[in-house]
């Protein structure tokens, strides 16, 4: 087992490693927790902060619901171990934030293929703005650009927020669709986007407009040089 320091104590718990602080395996009963907490205290009897951290501990991992682990092993980037602790513990009747949960664990593992049929279960149990949004990502790492834009716009209608609008936007540009791109990122900066990208992307954009401008009045104009020609 074991030996940690005062200091590698009160480091551990503040990152959220409470079983390692405690000395205790990941999903320990609740008796072991308390046994191995009397066991930490006695060793660090001498570091009132030190206890205090161990104390911590211990309420956190005895009051832990699923959904609190799940988004602590998230934050420690054991992505594979909260996949399989939510699915593991998955409900009766899973909800559509369950499925929203393991789907956005895939995509953040990269695993978009599987994460796409999360998240379709979880739009379809609740067709939200929220959820449209995310299956729209999910759709676009996937590649499925028609079917994640289906989604940006159904989020757009449903709320119409600056995330909304600059998603759309950025797909639209990738698509080089310019002038839905442009209403869309120009919507987005009206509600709050500060993104450098979102204005880097508008300024080649009217850029391009003003290229393609430049060789219209061209084409124009030797147009009709060839029409006073011929006269």
């Amino acid at each position: 087992m074991t030996q940690r320091t005062d200091s590698s104590i009160r480091r551990l718990v503040a990152m959220g490693k409470y079983e390692e602080a405690l000395n205790v395996e990941f999903g320990a009963e609740r008796a072991s927790i308390a046994r191995a907490h009397i066991r930490q205290l006695h060793r660090h009897s001498h570091s009132e902060s030190a206890r205090e951290a161990l104390n911590q501990a211990k309420t956190v991992l005895l009051d832990e619901s699923i959904e609190r682990k799940t988004q602590r092993l998230m934050n420690l980037g054991e992505l594979d171990s909260a996949f399989t602790l939510l699915e593991s513990n998955l409900s009766d009747s899973p909800t559509a934030y369950e499925y929203y949960m393991l789907g956005y664990i895939l995509y953040r593992m990269g695993r978009y293929a599987e994460s796409v049929t999360y998240m379709e279960k979880a739009f379809d149990m609740t067709a939200s703005a929220f959820h449209a949004i995310w299956f729209g990502c999910v759709l676009e790492r996937q590649g499925e650009m028609k079917r994640a834009l289906e989604k940006y716009v159904f989020a757009i209608e449903k709320r119409g927020n600056e995330t909304e609008h600059r998603m759309a936007g950025n797909l639209y540009f990738h698509l080089c669709e310019y002038q839905s791109a442009m209403r869309h990122l120009a919507k987005a900066i009206s509600l709050g986007c500060k993104d450098e990208d979102v204005f880097e992307k508008i300024a080649i954009m009217r850029q391009k407009q003003k290229m393609l401008n430049f060789k219209r009045r061209v084409r124009n104009f030797f147009r009709f040089q060839k029409s006073e020609t011929i006269r």
